[in-house]
């Protein structure tokens, strides 16, 4: 599986919008501070492990599981 590290592309204080900076990838993800839940923009390379983090906030997604 590869693993693809997230960039920070916007961090407004509230909401940090990651995006995955591989060729062809293109993910892009809303995490909203004090909440549980992240909001794919663009899905990218579904089956890659993407990984990132600023400050506390730290994220690891895996593939998708559907198959």
């Amino acid at each position: 599986m590869a693993i693809h590290q997230y960039d920070i592309d916007t961090d407004d204080g509230t909401d940090i919008v990651f995006r995955c900076p591989e060729p062809g990838c293109g993910r892009r993800i809303v995490l909203t501070r004090g909440r549980s839940r992240a909001i794919v923009i663009d899905r990218g390379d579904f089956f890659a492990e993407h990984t990132g983090a600023v400050g506390p906030i730290g994220l690891r997604v895996a593939g998708d599981s559907r198959g």
